[in-house]
């Protein structure tokens, strides 16, 4: 990333127990898990950076 052009942004999370499980989800070894995550999310994404 560009020092020059990028942008920092404070995130702020309303529950930390959730967003845990969903980290642990998402970067954890269970792919079947992962897999089930992203299917069942994949319409509700609104921002995608890939």
């Amino acid at each position: 990333m560009n020092p020059d052009t990028r942008t920092l942004l404070q995130v702020t999370l309303d529950d930390a127990a959730v967003a845990d499980t969903v980290f642990s989800t998402l970067m954890g070894e269970d792919v079947e898990a992962r897999r089930t995550f992203i299917q069942q999310n994949a319409r509700d994404v609104r921002f995608l950076d890939i």
